[in-house]
């Protein structure tokens, strides 16, 4: 079995996490104006949706973060993994457990600015 190193994943990893924060920040700065007001259509529309995508993050993660386990498991039990696999499978399991709310606070961030700006 080939030696993966761990750095390069890292990394990644890392920067993702640095981006998913400047993505929070932006979409803060949207979304806090629109919670805060006084109630109406848009608001409630806007609560109901930042709290179902990040239902729909949690339970992708976790189900992303589970997969990704089995798989080191599996890899571990059946040979496969060389000693230092461990923190491999660490890195793996925490990308695909914040992979999807990652993806969301992207996505949101772009829909907000974009619908500010139009």
């Amino acid at each position: 079995m080939a030696r993966k190193m761990i750095g390069p994943a890292f990394t990644k990893l890392a920067t993702a996490t640095t981006m998913a924060g400047l993505d929070t920040a932006v979409t803060l700065w949207f979304r806090l104006p629109i919670l805060m007001a006084q109630p109406d259509a848009k608001s409630t529309v806007e609560w109901y949706r930042a709290v179902s995508e990040k239902t729909l993050a949690l339970h992708h993660g976790t189900v992303d973060a589970t997969m990704a386990g089995h798989r080191a498991l599996l890899a571990m039990a059946t040979g496969r993994a060389a000693p230092d696999h461990l923190a491999h499978a660490a890195v793996e399991m925490a990308t695909a457990a914040t992979r999807p709310a990652y993806r969301a606070v992207k996505a949101n961030a772009r829909r907000l600015s974009r619908a500010k700006q139009g």
